[in-house]
C-alpha cells in the first residue's frame, strides 16, 4: 500500500536519474573521473573526488554563503569529496543550479 501510494519505485528512479545527472555534469566542471561509472539502483547520495587544486572549505563556505546550497565535503583516504544527496522533493532545476552555482564558483 505504502509503495502504491507514494509510488516508490518511480520516486527511486527519478533519484538515481537525478544522481546521475549531477555525476556527470560535476564531473565535467571539476574535470575529475566519477568514482563510479553508474550509480546502483536505491542510492540517494553520491561522493564525487574534489581536484587536490580546489579549496573545499572556501568551496562548501561560498555555496551556502552565496547560494544557500549546503552540502557536506567528506575526506577517506587523502581524497576530498563533494556528497550529493537527492531525496523525492529534488528537482532536475535544483540540480541544475548546483552545477551553476559549482561552475560560478569554479571558474570565477
Amino acid at each position: 500500500e505504502f509503495k502504491a501510494k507514494f509510488k516508490t519505485e518511480e520516486v527511486d528512479k527519478n533519484i538515481r536519474y537525478l544522481l546521475n545527472y549531477a555525476k556527470d555534469e560535476i564531473s565535467k566542471i571539476l574535470k575529475t573521473k566519477p568514482i563510479v561509472s553508474e550509480l546502483p539502483e536505491k542510492i540517494q547520495f553520491y561522493a564525487h573526488p574534489l581536484p587536490a587544486n580546489i579549496n573545499s572549505e572556501k568551496l562548501k563556505t561560498d555555496l551556502y554563503d552565496k547560494y544557500k546550497i549546503e552540502i557536506p565535503i567528506t575526506q577517506a583516504n587523502g581524497v576530498e569529496y563533494l556528497r550529493i544527496s537527492i531525496q523525492m522533493y529534488n528537482t532536475k532545476e535544483d540540480v541544475d543550479f548546483l552545477i551553476k552555482a559549482l561552475t560560478e564558483i569554479i571558474y570565477a
